[in-house]
Formats: structure tokens, C-alpha cells, sequence
């Protein structure tokens, strides 16, 4: 066969397959995805790609803890090939009535927290484990081996964009050490208003001061004797800085501020990504700002 016939041939094959309706797009597999957080939204995309339509329930800027589904969540769910949940009981107060509403089948409902040898706090484990790159990393290969499952075709992609953001969150776990390095150790003091920043602090060896209440976990405020406590701890360790989370009710933060005199740092986010334009978009850009915020604030 000459060149200019085999040039015909394959075109003409090119147009009968658009025709069809049988070209290389149709081949793709979409799976439906919904998670309860924005944060496992972006590992989900990252890994799935093209492969996969994404969801997630919980909206930018929002707590975690005080969300509330509305009833399109529920046909959102009930839809859905994948259900990815943080777990660790972070929306055990929501998910599971969510869950039961959208009579979801209990093998496409993954927790990825039950998996990543969570930090035990007085017998409760912490769920905020994505502020570990490290931990990240395990929960992406879930989402990998889930997806996979489901998908079976995609396996080869799956692996190989979960292997391309695992080595993104290397990066930015290396990048990370090196700033913590330019902090003596002695001001690696973190003053929170929300016990959230435990995994990140026991990555970097940062010491946690004040919020170690135990109902902060699950996003409850301090008792008046937790708060006294809160407030003597910072004094006592001449804590001269505080950090305030983007979710989390300011409140906490001005009654310690007056109390102590510390400077308030608002900006930490850790529950949930931000909007366009926010530098907080996706989680490896949420990790940086954090990273820069921290460790300017405590120079």
C-alpha cells in the first residue's frame, strides 16, 4: 500500500469512528466521585483526571465540622460511583444520616482516615491528618487502589498520575523542612485557637501551646475553665504570637489576644481550600501558604 493511500485509509477510519461515536474519548470511563471534603476534592482530581467528575460536598472557605448537606447532596450520593470521606469522625455528626438518606451501598464509601495511623489524643483520634504531606500520600494511594477497583481500564492511568502527585508532595515535604530549618527551635512555639495543627507539629517538630482541649477536635469551643487553662499555658510558655484559622469562629482568638497580649495571626488555613485568587486553591498551594505564613510570623 503507498504512502497517500495509507494516509486515506487511516483519515477515513478517523471519520468513521467520530461518526460512530466509537473515537478514543468514548473509551473513557467516567466515574461520579463525591467527597465530604475540598481537600481529598483535589487528591481525587489529581489521581482521576479526565477519568473521573468530581464533587465535593463541602463548599471553599467552610468548617468541616459545622457543615450541613442539603437535600441535592443526597442525589448527589445516591449517584455517585465513590464516596470519599476524611473519617476519624470528623462528619460523623452528618455523614452517616447523608449516607442512610441516600441509601448509598456501604462498598463505594471509602474513610481514608481509618487507614493512615492516626495521632491518638486522650483516647480520640485526630482527624486532621491532611496537614501531613506524608499521611496525604497514603490516602492518595487509596484513592489510587479504589479507583483502580472501580475502573479497572484506568488502572495504568490511575497509577500513574497518583505517582506524579506523590512526588509533588515530596517536593513540597522537602521544601517545607528546608523553611522549618531557618526557625530556631525555640520559637517553633504554635498557639492555635483550634486544635488542628497536631500532625503538622509533630511532622516539623513544632510544639503545640494552649488549644489542647479535647472538644477541639470536633470543632466545640472551650469551656470557661478550658479557656483559663488555654490562657495561663500561653503566658506561662511567653507565647507572643497566635495563630487564627480561616474557618474557625475569630472569637477564641480576640479573647486570647486580650487576655495574654499576643499577637493574633489570621490566615492558617487548615479545614477546607479557599476560592480563586486566594493562593489557597488547591491543597499543595493550601500547604505553601501555611508553610510561609508560620514561619514569617515566628522570625
Amino acid at each position: 500500500m503507498s504512502r497517500s493511500i495509507a494516509v486515506l485509509v487511516s483519515a477515513t477510519a478517523l471519520v468513521a469512528a467520530a461518526c460512530s461515536g466509537t473515537g478514543p474519548a468514548d473509551e473513557i470511563a467516567v466515574l461520579r466521585v463525591v467527597t465530604t471534603s475540598n481537600i481529598v476534592a483535589d487528591w481525587a482530581r489529581n489521581v482521576g483526571g479526565s477519568r473521573v467528575e468530581v464533587f465535593s460536598l463541602l463548599p471553599a472557605q467552610a468548617d468541616p465540622h459545622s457543615f450541613r448537606p442539603g437535600a441535592q447532596d443526597v442525589t448527589r450520593v445516591a449517584d455517585a460511583d465513590l464516596v470519599l470521606s476524611v473519617g476519624l469522625s470528623l462528619e460523623a455528626e452528618w455523614l452517616s444520616k447523608l449516607l442512610d438518606s441516600a441509601s448509598a451501598d456501604s462498598n463505594r464509601v471509602v474513610a481514608l482516615g481509618d487507614s493512615i495511623d492516626p495521632i491518638v489524643v486522650s483516647g480520640v483520634e485526630d482527624p486532621h491528618f491532611w496537614l501531613d504531606p506524608l499521611r496525604a500520600k497514603m490516602a492518595v494511594l487509596q484513592i489510587e487502589d479504589k479507583l483502580s477497583e472501580l475502573d479497572p481500564d484506568g488502572a495504568a492511568h490511575y497509577r500513574n498520575d497518583a505517582g506524579a502527585y506523590i512526588a509533588a508532595l515530596d517536593e513540597i515535604q522537602d521544601w517545607t523542612l528546608k523553611q522549618v530549618a531557618t526557625l530556631p527551635v525555640e520559637r517553633r512555639l504554635l498557639a492555635t485557637t483550634h486544635d488542628s495543627l497536631r500532625y503538622f507539629a509533630e511532622t516539623y517538630g513544632f510544639t503545640l501551646v494552649g488549644a489542647t482541649f479535647g472538644g477541639s477536635m470536633a470543632g466545640q469551643e472551650p469551656s470557661a475553665e478550658e479557656m483559663a487553662r488555654i490562657v495561663d499555658t500561653i503566658i506561662e510558655a511567653e507565647v507572643d504570637t497566635v495563630f487564627a484559622e480561616n474557618a474557625v469562629n475569630d472569637r477564641l482568638a480576640r479573647t486570647i489576644a486580650e487576655e495574654t497580649g499576643a499577637v493574633i495571626i489570621p490566615g492558617v488555613r487548615t479545614g477546607s481550600l479557599a476560592g480563586p485568587g486566594s493562593g489557597a486553591e488547591t491543597y499543595l498551594s493550601m500547604l505553601r501558604s501555611n508553610v510561609e505564613l508560620i514561619v514569617r510570623s515566628l522570625q
